[in-house]
């Protein structure tokens, strides 16, 4: 279907809603994939897969580890661009905007939803750097493994909501 000004939501997170869920309905593999585009201070560019976590009014979530490349550009340069690509559906949605960190009490419940595995392996890859060989992070994750045994494994990650001007096609949205 085509967009007209008769079959497309006046309120851009709306539409995001609709064109969302249409995408979920159909069973695409992971339709919360966006590639989130950020900067270093310097202006080099870098983009990168990652997972919507949630959204709303207020923006677009998805979490990243505090150590990355990604966290640390974001940290200089807030500025972000969000793309989500629906192949199928032939649409994709553009977000650009700035970013900030939000409450780490959510981020500690995220990273506390997550199973022991995974909470491990998020300190045993150093994220953005080169990996000597598979022995040194299966050896790395056997010693948290051994370190943290009964005990709370610490939050690595960062959640952060983007705040952001959308844009579908010919619509845009400029948050007040």
């Amino acid at each position: 279907m085509y967009l007209t000004e008769e079959n497309i939501a006046k309120e851009p997170f709306e539409q995001f809603d609709i064109w969302f869920n249409e995408a979920k309905e159909i069973g695409l593999k992971d339709p919360n994939a966006m590639n989130v585009a950020s900067a270093s201070k310097e202006g080099v560019p870098s983009s990168r897969m990652v997972l919507l976590k949630s959204y709303n009014k207020d923006g677009f979530v998805f979490y990243t580890n505090y150590t990355s490349r990604k966290s640390k550009e974001i940290i200089e340069n807030p500025k972000v661009a969000l793309n989500f690509f629906w192949d199928a559906l032939e649409r994709q949605v553009r977000i650009e905007g700035q970013i900030q960190k939000i409450d780490p009490k959510i981020s500690d419940d995220y990273f506390a939803s997550r199973s022991r595995l995974s909470q491990l392996g998020a300190h045993a890859s150093n994220q953005s750097q080169v990996i000597q060989s598979y022995d040194v992070i299966t050896d790395k994750l056997k010693a948290l493994e051994e370190k943290y045994d009964g005990k709370k494994i610490p939050d690595t990650i960062i959640k952060y909501i983007p705040l952001l001007k959308c844009s579908f096609g010919w619509l845009e949205y400029l948050p007040p």
